[in-house]
């Protein structure tokens, strides 16, 4: 018996693999990977070392551990595209362990097309997008719902050795989560709660042991939490650079705050505390469009708190409790009706209706309970991030995707469980039923989706190709310095799997004005490469500075100059500031980009 269930196993592995592995060529040849937005872009560049000039692990955004052993790699090849390969590599692990899983349930090879047909149709329909168009959080939100589904799925009765085995697979997935990107972690914990709370009120065989191994994964999830958190604190606080460290976290929670959720408080209702902090309209406007972050000293340390802390009374005291949940519910009905989500969010709400329909007709408690408190998680993390008022479908399918997959999980609980009554006389028909009603419209929206998918990624690597050929441009002037306006970088992005063709070719010479990463040590490292010391003072009438817009009406210059004339004045530099066009870079998809230099008319 024991050999048959180790054969058992062993073949689940292997098909689940071979499967998973079928399943992601098959996504490769339909389209290619690209990052969906220019964070993953900037966290590449920063372990790739781009930014810096040398590759770091200070990700920012997540952890330093992951970025050690990023940077570690690309130290050893950067031709390698690490980066991309490591979220990828991530989204085929959840693939092969969710399905390895399932079939694991199986009592009969017979069931095994059907399991693997649904999943297929499911993870095409569902989860193709996240994998085709990869972001750092959505990959951290499957590998935390990976977690929580293999251990809502674990089976607590089972031998130590086996037991060892689940709590190290949830412990691995909740870690990675954890490296990925830190607040998704947390985002996943109230449903992980909920979800092992209803198992163990469930749990039917409750005794000591049973109880100590409930409390084992907590503690060893809780422990390797404190560890991997702790670790990226100290690594901030260690080292000659760490109060640099220190006052660029405290700054980027405040810029956080500002740019993605509160928005900046309007300059005319609030000049005279602008004045204060020494920002004028010119600034203002600058800072406020994401453009002109770089030379900005006001827009740092203290004063940024303090814009931070002033938006936030803004906002408390516009918005009353009854004002501000009649928001919550107006947007949570837009937004679990919204497109982009789709077909995401028709997924999930079929499966709960055949979820309630399973209870209803089989009455089980059990089943009621445990689909009331993952009901409880869905609806308080909803509720958190309409409150918050920032929500791109990023966020909200990372909280569809872990909520199909805990209904997933019920759903496996169920079935192991039917031994009798109607529901061994009648389930096989309603799974039958429920996958046709699951599958039709998920399918019928999904592959509308999927080639929408197809189409865009198409597009945005063909235009990406302006975007790459300008940091060729910049990798063979090594010597100069290139800093793009964000308006013309803002909608670049490039294959997961791309890499420059030599080494030399790496552009670590091309920096953002805005955005997160402008004000860390890291940019500021590069810029002392170039003899910035000061970006408000040593970005003008310099030979080897350039700034680099794109030749467009939507990406005007004069914010630029605007800003300088109006923090100095003609006897600022000893004249006017001018911004004047010495080259264009011309590429193959008739993208222009000009190259101007900051200069001072005598």
């Amino acid at each position: 018996m024991k050999n048959r269930e180790k054969n058992r196993g062993t073949w689940d592995l292997f098909i689940s693999f071979s499967v998973t592995a079928v399943m992601f060529v098959v996504f490769r040849l339909f389209t290619d990977f690209i990052f969906l937005t220019n964070d993953d872009m900037y966290l590449q560049a920063i372990v790739s070392g781009e930014l810096s000039g040398t590759p770091r692990a200070h990700m920012i955004y997540s952890n330093y551990i992951l970025g050690l052993i990023l940077s570690g790699l690309y130290t050893i090849s950067v031709q390698v595209p690490w980066y991309g390969i490591y979220l990828t590599a991530m989204c085929f692990l959840c693939f092969w362990a969710v399905l390895y899983r399932c079939l694991s349930f199986c009592r009969s090879f017979r069931v095994y097309p059907a399991v693997i047909v649904l999943f297929a149709v499911l993870g095409f329909c569902a989860v193709f997008r996240h994998v085709a168009m990869l972001q750092y959080t959505v990959v951290a939100a499957l590998a935390g719902s990976t977690a929580v589904f293999l251990a809502l799925t674990a089976e607590l009765t089972c031998s130590r050795r086996e037991l060892t085995l689940n709590y190290a697979a949830v412990v691995l997935f909740a870690s990675a989560s954890l490296l990925i990107r830190e607040k998704v972690f947390f985002m996943m914990a109230p449903f992980a709660a909920c979800g092992w709370l209803g198992k163990w009120l469930c749990e039917k065989e409750k005794t000591k042991e049973t109880g100590r191994r409930y409390l084992f994964l907590f503690l060893g999830i809780f422990t390797v939490m404190l560890a991997l958190c702790g670790a990226d604190r100290l690594a901030y606080r260690l080292g000659e650079d760490k109060e640099a460290w220190l006052e660029y976290k405290a700054y980027n929670r405040a810029r956080e705050e500002i740019l993605d959720y509160q928005g900046f408080p309007d300059y005319d209702a609030n000049e005279a505390f602008y004045l204060e902090l020494g920002i004028g309209r010119e600034a203002f406007l600058g800072a406020q469009n994401y453009y002109l972050l770089l030379p900005q000293d006001a827009f740092y340390g203290e004063s940024m708190e303090r814009i931070a802390s002033l938006a936030r009374a803004n906002k408390k005291s516009s918005e009353n409790l009854p004002d501000s949940f009649s928001r919550v519910c107006r947007e949570f009905l837009r937004c679990n009706a919204n497109y982009s989500d789709r077909p995401m969010n028709v997924v999930v709400y079929c499966v709960w209706i055949v979820m309630a329909a399973l209870a209803f007709l089989t009455r089980k408690k059990e089943l009621l309970i445990r689909l009331a408190l993952v009901f409880l998680a869905r609806m308080g993390m909803w509720g958190v991030i309409l409150y918050q008022g920032r929500y791109p479908d990023r966020i909200t399918q990372s909280l569809y995707l872990v909520e199909l997959l805990m209904l997933l999980a019920l759903f496996l609980a169920y079935c192991k469980e039917v031994k009798a009554g109607w529901a061994k006389k009648y389930y096989k028909g309603f799974l039958w039923g429920a996958a046709l009603f699951v599958c039709i419209p998920s399918f019928y929206i999904g592959l509308q989706k999927a080639l929408a998918v197809k189409g865009e990624n198409a597009g945005k690597l063909y235009f990406g190709i302006s975007y790459r050929q300008l940091k060729e441009y910049c990798a063979q002037n090594s010597d100069s310095l290139y800093l793009i306006d964000m308006n013309s970088a803002s909608f670049f992005t490039d294959s997961v799997f791309g890499t420059p063709d030599k080494e030399k070719d790496l552009c670590r010479n091309l920096l953002p004005l805005g955005s997160w990463p402008v004000k860390s040590p890291l940019t500021a490292e590069n810029l002392k490469r170039y003899g910035v010391n000061d970006p408000k003072e040593d970005l003008c009438d310099r030979d080897h500075i350039f700034f680099v817009f794109k030749d467009s009406e939507a990406t005007p210059t004069a914010y630029l100059t605007e800003f300088y004339n109006a923090e100095y004045g003609e006897n600022g530099f000893g004249g006017e500031v001018v911004l004047e066009q010495v080259d264009t870079v011309v590429t193959d998809v008739d993208i222009s980009y000009g190259i101007w230099q900051l200069k001072t008319m005598e």
